[in-house]
């Protein structure tokens, strides 16, 4: 093909990394026994589309495209001309296939987000809008990327030329706008986390890294536009830039997760051997929120979700009953015992007042007596 094997090998490292860290996150969520959700489905459609545009990759790349044979019109021939329509069809597909991907990782990130952020509500209003843009960006994406060039024919034509269609320029402006305006969406959502209280020095450096990331995926979506723009949209340059977004978008997605789950198996394992501690009854009081903090990247207080929310109010909550952790005997609380006038005024209050004790009426009118 008209690329190196150099730009080719750096490509496939690159798909190397995003099936590393996919299945990494899928590997540490087996081994903790966490619950299979949303996003680890959300996980291995991703890993099956990464393999899928894999193997697309490599048959495109052999056998070209019509964009890449008008180019290079002494490298083709009449002969592989049915080659060069396979290698274009297999390219549309790999655009569908790319941006599933990216999108994908777009949900799993919101996903992530709406799950820490929750209680506030202009977030909860972003979330909804952000999910909305998701779906209608893709369709449009991937109708963009199929009606480009009308008839569908010119994607695989090249004689006589077909255009500045086939190039995919309008497909490849529409994913990165789409691509860059979700990903200011996600920083919104994302920044009430930073205003958290009792944040150390070190989770503040995290809280920020999740900004700076999303920043850089924005970064990488414009010098994409750029480079594939300058190289007249050459399939390896196109195909090694959505490789590197691919890279980033899982990473910056699946880190949270992957981060708090080797924390997670760190305490466990550095406390399996050690003897069971006496806990108090505050500390066992919400085991279903330490499991859902214990995905994310920071270390999340039982007391972030009520900072967040500006209509809620701490309640300090009253003592339980006495009790014990052990079979012990619980001392009997002081009662006061009321004094023999009390017991009879309170005697004479119930016999006056219940009216459905014929018996008792009779008794007390013996105690007047006396």
């Amino acid at each position: 093909m008209t690329g190196s094997a150099t730009t080719e090998m750096v490509n496939y490292i690159l798909t190397g990394l995003t099936l590393f860290i996919l299945t990494s996150r899928i590997v540490l969520t087996l081994l903790r026994r966490d619950q299979i959700d949303a996003s680890f489905a959300l996980v291995v459609s991703s890993i099956l589309i990464v393999v899928a545009r894999v193997v697309a990759n490599i048959y495109y790349l052999r056998y070209g495209n019509a964009a890449d044979a008008i180019k290079h019109a002494n490298y083709f021939d009449e002969t592989n001309h049915e080659y060069i329509k396979i290698g274009t069809i297999l390219v549309l597909l790999a655009r569908v296939l790319i941006t599933a991907i990216i999108w994908l990782q777009t949900c799993i990130l919101l996903i992530f987000y709406s799950r820490i952020t929750r209680g506030v509500n202009w977030v909860a209003k972003v979330v909804t809008v952000t999910w909305a843009l998701v779906g209608a960006t893709f369709i449009g994406i991937i109708l963009v990327t199929f009606l480009e060039c009308r008839p569908i024919s010119l994607y695989w034509q090249t004689s006589p030329d077909p255009g500045q269609c086939v190039h995919a320029y309008g497909q490849l402006i529409t994913q990165t706008v789409s691509n860059i305006v979700l990903d200011l969406l996600l920083i919104a959502i994302a920044y009430p986390i930073i205003g958290l209280r009792k944040r150390t020095i070190a989770e503040h450096i995290t809280l920020y890294t999740l900004v700076v990331l999303g920043t850089f995926c924005i970064i990488i979506s414009i010098l994409r536009l750029v480079w594939v723009h300058d190289s007249g949209s050459a399939q390896v340059t196109r195909s090694l830039w959505a490789s590197v977004q691919m890279l980033v978008s899982a990473f910056v997605a699946n880190a949270p997760n992957i981060y708090g789950s080797i924390r997670a198996l760190r305490i466990k394992k550095s406390t399996a051997g050690s003897t069971p501690t006496q806990y108090h009854l505050s500390t066992i009081k919400s085991s279903k929120r330490t499991r859902r903090t214990a995905e994310s990247w920071m270390k999340m207080d039982d007391d972030d979700d009520i900072a967040l929310d500006p209509n809620r109010t701490k309640y300090d909550q009253p003592m339980p009953p006495a009790t014990t952790l052990h079979e012990e005997t619980v001392p009997t609380p002081y009662v006061h015992h009321a004094d023999s006038k009390d017991s009879t005024s309170a005697l004479n209050r119930l016999i006056e007042t219940d009216l459905e004790a014929p018996s008792l009426r009779t008794r007390s009118s013996e105690i007047r007596t006396q």
